[in-house]
């Protein structure tokens, strides 16, 4: 630990459902502005796959000759 750099960047994209639930449900759970109302967690959680997918889409529409990294993936 005491080798390491004080600052490294990641080569591994950490993003998914996981984190994306672990997060609403960490907000749910903090008691500051930027929490979410417990009762508001599905809501919270759909509207973020709901971007997710939106971005996706403005994505092919906007770069539709770029290879897409899911299907190389299989």
């Amino acid at each position: 630990m005491f080798g390491l750099p004080v600052l490294e960047f990641s080569t591994k994209a950490r993003t998914g459902m996981g984190q994306w639930v672990s997060e609403a449900i960490a907000r749910a759970m903090s008691n500051t502005f930027a929490g979410i109302a417990p009762a508001h967690v599905p809501g919270f959680v759909i509207a973020q796959i709901l971007g997710a997918l939106a971005a996706k889409l403005a994505a092919i529409t906007l770069f539709p000759d770029e290879p897409d990294p899911d299907k190389d993936a299989a």
